[in-house]
Parts: structure tokens; C-alpha cells; sequence
């Protein structure tokens, strides 16, 4: 990547909860915001785009939005972005949109639901299907260099791994356990990894803390941060669970969270 064009620096969580927010944490969301104030929405979950304002990321500057999976929680928000997009003010705001295959026919569905108002320009959308492997996202004057995984979830699910300045960060998305999940975290600096179930539940589709933290120690991960909590999880004692498998620095995720790439 060329030394001086400006990369992402801060990855910013918007929600931590789920499908079923609480009073303090929202459904899933995150922020890649870069040096110059762009911002990539990845997996904007409802309230999204409001957090990413109040992060100081407003409509004008959301340049992209990364979704792991069609799940309402994890993308209902591009309904809203495509919806403010429209205002006359940013009829020239570019937008690129990719997540896993079928990510064309599930927008042609958002689009059959809503009509003309979740319709932009041609030539103002970029969507990009994207497979396993390595990709970059072309951001004008920004170059994001990230890699997509295959997460046991839905039969499309996508996890990914984003080079910033000084760290990579690694963002399971929803998984259960198994190997694909310590892939994806694989020697990263930071590993944004849900912990959606209490302890005791099973983990195909989505992990407890105890599973979490035991795929973070098996893929070296030098910060674990776990996110993606169920009302019923947050009232347990997520921490101590997670310290019993995993004993680096440990961040239990709450709306707000800022951290440095």
C-alpha cells in the first residue's frame, strides 16, 4: 500500500447488542473511520447511521458499507443511507456497497419493497459481490486492503480482516465455533468477535463468551474484544468467563467504543 495514501485509523462500535437492543446498547453496528473523516458503515444494524453522525460521520461522508450477512440486525440501515442519500445536497455522494453473494438480488428486493426512494443514480452505486480471499475497496483518494472468510453462520456469512495504519483488525460478523473463526483472527492485533448466548447454549450459529475466548486463544490474537451481546448474556459474568481461555487484553464492547488501527 502506498506510504501516503491516508488509510483506516479508527474502528468505532456503534452497536453491541443484537436483534433485541437494551436501553444501553444498540442493535449491530460499526464504523471504519479513516484519517480524512470518510467512514465505512460495516454491517449498519438499525440506529446506525445516527451513531456514525455522532461520531461525527454524517451522511455527506459515508463513502462505503461492508455487510457480513443479510440478517435485519446486521444491515437494515442501508434502508435509511440509501433513503438520506437521496436528498438533493449529495447528489454527488459516491457510495460502495459489498458483502457476500446475492447482495445484488437482495438490493434489487430492498428496492421492490421500497420503490424509487431507496434508488440512487447508477453511476453514484458501486456493488461488489465478494468471495473468500483478499479484496480492496477503491475509496477515491482512500485504499482499504481487507480480507473476507467464510463464518459458519448462514450459508453466506463473511467474516473480515482490515489492514489499518499500524494494526489489523479481524470481525467474526455472527459464527459459531470452528475453524473458520480462528482463521479469520489468525495473529491479528484485534479480534472484534461476537459473544451473543449465555453459557450452556449450543455454538453452530453463534458463540458464548467461554467458545469466543477459546478461538481467540487458539488464533494469537494480541486484543480480544467481544461484542454482540444478548440481554441475557450481558447479565452474566461475560469477563471472568472469558478470562478463564484467554489472557491478553480483553475489551467487553459497549456503544462508543473507539479503537485505534
Amino acid at each position: 500500500m502506498d506510504p501516503n495514501v491516508a488509510r483506516p485509523v479508527e474502528w468505532i462500535v456503534l452497536g453491541s447488542g443484537t436483534a433485541f437492543p437494551s436501553a444501553t446498547r444498540g442493535s449491530p453496528g460499526h464504523l471504519l473511520r479513516m484519517a480524512d473523516g470518510r467512514g465505512v458503515l460495516v454491517d449498519p444494524g438499525p440506529g446506525s447511521v445516527r451513531a456514525a453522525a455522532r461520531c461525527g460521520v454524517l451522511l455527506p461522508s459515508v463513502r462505503a458499507v461492508l455487510i457480513t450477512h443479510f440478517h435485519p440486525d446486521h444491515c437494515l440501515d442501508l434502508v435509511a443511507l440509501l433513503f438520506g442519500l437521496r436528498h438533493p445536497a449529495l447528489a454527488a455522494t459516491r457510495l460502495t456497497l459489498a458483502g457476500p453473494r446475492g447482495l445484488a438480488d437482495w438490493l434489487a428486493r430492498l428496492r421492490s419493497a421500497f420503490g424509487h426512494w431507496v434508488e440512487i443514480a447508477p453511476e453514484r452505486l458501486d456493488v461488489i459481490e465478494l468471495e473468500p480471499g483478499p479484496f480492496c475497496l477503491e475509496l477515491e483518494a482512500q485504499r482499504i486492503e481487507a480480507t473476507a472468510v467464510r463464518m459458519p453462520h448462514l450459508d453466506h456469512s463473511l467474516g473480515y480482516r482490515v489492514r489499518g495504519h499500524a494494526r489489523t483488525i479481524a470481525y467474526s460478523g455472527d459464527t459459531g465455533a470452528g475453524d473458520a473463526a480462528v482463521e479469520l483472527g489468525r495473529g491479528a492485533d484485534v479480534y472484534v468477535l461476537e459473544a451473543t448466548y449465555v453459557e450452556g447454549r449450543e455454538t453452530t450459529r453463534h458463540l458464548t463468551a467461554s467458545a469466543a475466548a477459546r478461538i481467540a486463544a487458539r488464533a494469537g490474537v494480541k486484543e480480544l474484544v467481544l461484542t454482540h451481546f444478548d440481554p441475557a448474556t450481558e447479565r452474566s459474568d461475560v469477563r471472568s468467563v472469558a478470562r478463564e481461555h484467554f489472557l491478553g487484553p480483553l475489551v467487553l464492547a459497549h456503544d462508543g467504543l473507539r479503537l485505534p488501527l
